[in-house]
């Protein structure tokens, strides 16, 4: 077994120090420089945002070998997609949205605030024909939130959303004969245990 290391002289390109890497096996955790960069001044240039986002040839190749183009124009994600469907991609160590990656990589850097659109509505989509970046309000308002409870046409218990059995109240919608029955099973327990404390 060696117990050999090898040191390496780099200097950082932000601050200017020297910092000995040390190699000591592909297990290693000794954090190493990053992009040019020592690890304290890789940290805060990722914390202020001023890190230029890099891509390299390798990070295409990975990323459309697992991009697979639909007849309908979409650009179908085939590896690993969260619950909701939308796809992650492994980049520098960590993972992003593979739908963000795609509109960086063809239209460049999202702008502060903004969000990025499925103008197809397919999360899975990497398509950046089918990506505009948004605002969260824009976002919001193109989307499915709220669609499945307008559609109801019926309460859990079964009563219809109608004029007669709708009641309105901040923006939601009540089912009045379930109002109904909850009042009275509180008012009934209410008078029960009033008649058991006498």
């Amino acid at each position: 077994m060696c117990t050999e290391s090898t040191t390496i002289e780099q200097s950082c390109a932000r601050c200017g120090k020297r910092e000995s890497e040390i190699v000591r096996s592909p297990n290693s955790t000794t954090r190493r420089m990053v992009r040019g960069l020592c690890y304290g001044c890789y940290r805060k240039a990722r914390r202020d945002g001023s890190l230029e986002k890099t891509f390299s040839n390798d990070d295409g190749e990975r990323f459309f070998a697992k991009v697979a183009k639909n007849e309908n124009g979409c650009w179908e994600w085939t590896a690993y997609q969260e619950p909701l469907g939308y796809g992650k991609f492994g980049l520098n160590g960590s993972v992003v949205f593979a739908h963000r990656y795609s509109y960086e990589l063809h239209k460049g850097s999202i702008p502060d605030g903004m969000e990025i659109d499925h103008l197809c509505r397919n999360p899975a989509c990497v398509n950046p024909a089918h990506l505009e970046a948004v605002t969260h309000a824009v976002n919001v308002r193109r989307g499915d939130a709220g669609k499945r409870m307008r559609d109801r046409t019926h309460c859990p218990s079964g009563h219809p959303y109608d004029d007669e059995n709708t009641r309105w109240y901040r923006g939601m919608r009540y089912c009045r004969s379930c109002g109904n029955a909850r009042s009275r099973a509180s008012k009934a327990r209410k008078r029960a245990a009033k008649a058991s404390a006498v």
